[in-house]
């Protein structure tokens, strides 16, 4: 992960409260005035192939989309969805009896792939597929039609 990125998981363990006010001026407020800056500037921090996908105007309007409604109450929802995702679980992985199926792309720098590793092993039975030409956006892009027909399947 980022330096950033560590910084707001790190802070949205530690203050909720103070994350999703940030959350709300920086992010929420940027997204709603200049939603296509932002994105540019993600496309700065991203590899290759997520540049490529943000490049996209279909992905680009389900993003802004996406980001306008959950920030529509302000910043504590996502705030709150980062604290989460930064906390430990509380679920024994090595105690899933059902099939999963993961899906990672190696070049991710949002969600690392060394965390899609680690759930991997733990998980009995996982099926997990490590893509090296795919990051955190790209991948569902992309692979859609796999993934949906995996999980039909």
């Amino acid at each position: 992960m980022g330096g950033l990125a560590r910084l707001a998981a790190a802070l949205a363990r530690v203050t909720p409260a103070a994350t999703g006010a940030v959350y709300a001026k920086v992010g929420g407020g940027l997204m709603r005035r200049h939603p296509n800056r932002v994105l540019d500037l993600l496309r700065l921090a991203v590899p290759p192939p997520d540049r490529d996908v943000l490049g996209r105007r279909d992905v680009r309007e389900v993003l802004i989309d996406a980001c306008r409604e959950g920030f529509s109450g302000g910043g504590r929802g996502p705030a709150s969805d980062l604290g989460l995702y930064a906390r430990p679980w509380g679920i024994d992985l090595t105690r899933i009896s059902v099939p999963v199926s993961l899906w990672h792309g190696v070049l991710d720098r949002t969600v690392p792939v060394e965390m899609g590793r680690r759930i991997a092993a733990a998980v009995p039975g996982c099926q997990a597929k490590f893509l090296s030409g795919e990051g955190h956006y790209s991948l569902p892009v992309r692979l859609m039609a796999p993934i949906l027909s995996a999980l039909r399947a």
